[in-house]
């Protein structure tokens, strides 16, 4: 615990103690373009001067708090104010406890009493004024009469590309209108092996520009990929079909299969069913972000002859 003077939250904001609630809110609103970080970073790097800024409009701006801060910077200044005549209130240091938040955005204070003489207990000025103000639960965007710092809207691009380029991955280039200058740029990205359909990229700061200082929204590039004749996928699985002879399928044997990458060899069991699974581990789709790949089923469809003889 320790002996601090309170921030002078008009001298802040360059206000007189008698200033309107226009008065501060314009104030505010010039000085919050000013400093705030996504305005102008080289300002204040560190952005506290933004946050002075913040507090001093929070407490302000509510009457209810206003009246207390100035009773309460009445006292600092001349502790025999709220004393009787006849009981005055010894001249004594007043404490406040003080809690930074982490993140430092606000600061909590909570005013402890100040001490009375034994022999005259008098007035005690802050008998109501324990808490005055926690600002650690509040942000400037939801005080009302606060400028409206909202960030800008997110845009998203549609970008098709085809089975094997989602399987070996791609860098592909778009050209789009940027909201911002509305100049025709292109864009290039690259696209990991793997990526599946209706995959989401996110590109951070490419979408429309924010309102009085706010962030600009985001760039999500949503990525389809088109179907293959082919090759069927499922997850990190590739489904093909493979017609084989009414005799193979009842003596079984070995047959040759594409495969997405390389020709393959399996074996077909004896009296292999129509619509049979057969796997080859490891031979599927390369694994997003992972080593590896998944498994290739071969779906058996039995070729089944038009005439079956007695021989």
């Amino acid at each position: 615990m320790g002996s601090i003077m309170l921030e002078d939250y008009y001298k802040i904001l360059g206000l007189k103690k008698d200033a309107s609630f226009e008065d501060i809110k314009r104030k505010y609103l010039k000085l919050a373009r000013k400093y705030h970080p996504d305005v102008n970073p080289k300002e204040d790097k560190s952005g506290e001067t933004f946050k002075q800024i913040n507090r001093a409009y929070v407490l302000l701006s509510n009457p209810n708090r206003r009246k207390m801060y100035d009773a309460i910077r009445d006292v600092e200044e001349d502790p025999f104010k709220y004393q009787k005549r006849e009981s005055p209130i010894s001249r004594r240091t007043w404490s406040v406890d003080v809690e930074q938040e982490k993140g430092e955005t606000s600061r909590v204070i909570n005013f402890s009493k100040v001490e009375k003489s034994r022999k005259h207990p008098g007035i005690d000025p802050f008998s109501n004024l324990k808490k005055v103000v926690d600002l650690s639960e509040e942000k400037s965007d939801s005080i009302e009469g606060a400028p409206n710092f909202r960030e800008g809207e997110d845009l998203r691009y549609d970008l098709e590309i085809t089975f094997m380029e989602a399987f070996h991955g791609s860098k592909k280039e778009f050209k789009f209108r940027d909201p911002k200058t509305g100049e025709i740029k292109s864009l290039i990205i690259n696209l990991g092996k793997g990526v599946y359909d209706n995959y989401k990229l996110r590109l951070e700061g490419r979408g429309m520009p924010g309102k009085k200082g706010g962030k600009s929204g985001d760039l999500y590039v949503v990525v389809h990929v088109k179907e293959h004749p082919k090759f069927r996928r499922i997850k990190n699985d590739i489904y093909i079909e493979k017609e084989i002879s009414y005799s193979k399928a009842i003596l079984g044997g070995l047959i040759k299969v594409k495969g997405i990458k390389e020709r393959l060899t399996l074996n077909v069991p004896p009296m292999t069913q129509d619509s049979s699974l057969l796997k080859i581990e490891g031979k599927g789709f390369n694994k997003m972000d992972k080593k590896g790949r998944g498994n290739l089923f071969i779906e058996i469809k039995i070729k089944v002859p038009e005439r079956i003889t007695k021989d």
